[in-house]
């Protein structure tokens, strides 16, 4: 089958959309199919690429707009792509090509990967809430990642016939530690001890400077890997608080980098306290790494991740005492962090396979076409 994926951004632009948008590519070229991706670029060149087999268009882009790529050539890009292929498939959200994708032609098929709401934005719902209701009654079928996603959604949750829950899986293969990836991991360990470790971009609604306010309760290190807007607010809390010796920030890191890291920590924390964190792919690599999770109590997607007691423990958010209790409870027991990661990485095998990602998103694409 010919796929054409619409999104805002790809690999190697890091993100959970981006994450799960490069697997399931990849996957799907694995299985067989023609896969092109047509995205935003990061500046005003355009650029076409083949990575691992998917071919990428990349739009280019006057910047972004209220998070969102604004690239205005992508419409007509896309119109004149409609003709070769079996399928279109939007990541939302993307205003810009939610509109484009609703306006081609009706012989295409279209199916939606419905990422998130649009949470802090509401404000201008009133200006995308047309051309939401145009691209979701021109979808034949809108995927969901977890049935949550559905529940939570004021925007999905009318619409629950259209919906098909996929649940999100990672590949494998980025993840593969070798030798020189275990020895890193056996030096981070040196330096860092029993460690939390956090990954992820620095907005406000990750949580991270509760996260750095609850070590001051924490008898251990606390290690934060990425970078975002956030960055001067959490290095005023480092200082604020006088965790500079146990609270490190690397920055952004590379993929070997960041799977030595995984390796390395105790704990993998995701402290984010808004629905704008609606799954969390952070959750299924450090699951991978069989690592206990901690995170807050959300309505969204998050819910269906970490399950309280048996992978992680749960907090509520903007919590830091609670954050605290937990993060130290296992920290200081070897016996509960083993089982707890354990029970992770059988969860990722058992609720969330790459292999029935591809298969489920392949079902989807033959019932839309069918139709």
């Amino acid at each position: 089958m010919r796929i054409l994926h619409i999104a805002s951004f790809y690999a190697p632009t890091v993100g959970g959309m981006e994450t799960v948008l490069q697997d399931l590519a990849e996957g799907l070229v694995a299985a067989g199919d023609e896969v092109t991706v047509l995205c935003s670029s990061e500046g005003l060149r355009g650029a076409t690429e083949s990575r691992s087999g998917v071919k990428v268009l990349r739009s280019p882009s006057l910047g972004k707009w209220f998070s969102q790529p604004m690239t205005p050539l992508l419409p007509v890009t896309l119109a004149r792509l409609a003709r070769s292929f079996d399928i279109a498939h939007v990541h939302m959200p993307n205003p810009l090509a939610e509109l484009a994708a609703a306006l081609l032609p009706a012989r295409l098929p279209v199916v939606a990967t419905y990422h998130a709401d649009i949470i802090r934005q509401r404000l201008l719902w009133p200006l995308f809430a047309p051309t939401r209701r145009m691209i979701l009654a021109r979808c034949r079928r809108i995927v969901v990642g977890t049935e949550q996603h559905i529940r939570y959604s004021g925007v999905l949750s009318p619409l629950r016939e259209s919906c098909t829950v996929v649940p999100f899986g990672i590949g494998r293969q980025r993840y593969e530690l070798g030798e020189a990836g275990r020895a890193r991991a056996e030096e981070l360990r040196q330096r860092y001890g029993t460690f939390v470790l956090f990954v992820g971009r620095l907005v406000y609604y990750k949580g991270v400077p509760t996260l750095v306010e609850s070590m001051r309760h924490v008898n251990g290190q606390l290690v934060i890997v990425g970078e975002g807007p956030m960055r001067p607010a959490v290095e005023e809390a480092i200082a604020r608080h006088g965790l500079a010796s146990r609270v490190s920030l690397v920055g952004a890191v590379p993929q070997a980098e960041l799977n030595a890291y995984l390796e390395a920590a105790a704990v993998l924390a995701l402290p984010s306290f808004s629905r704008a964190e609606n799954f969390g792919m952070i959750l299924l690599e450090g699951m991978l790494f069989g690592k206990p999770l901690v995170t807050s109590r959300l309505r969204s997607g998050v819910e269906a991740v970490n399950e309280e007691g048996q992978t992680g423990l749960i907090v509520e958010p903007r919590a830091p005492a609670d954050l605290a209790a937990a993060l130290a409870r296992l920290l200081a027991d070897d016996g509960l962090r083993a089982s707890m990661g354990a029970a992770s990485r059988a969860r990722l095998e058992s609720h969330f396979s790459f292999d029935r990602m591809i298969a489920g998103y392949r079902a989807v694409y033959q019932e839309a076409v069918a139709r």
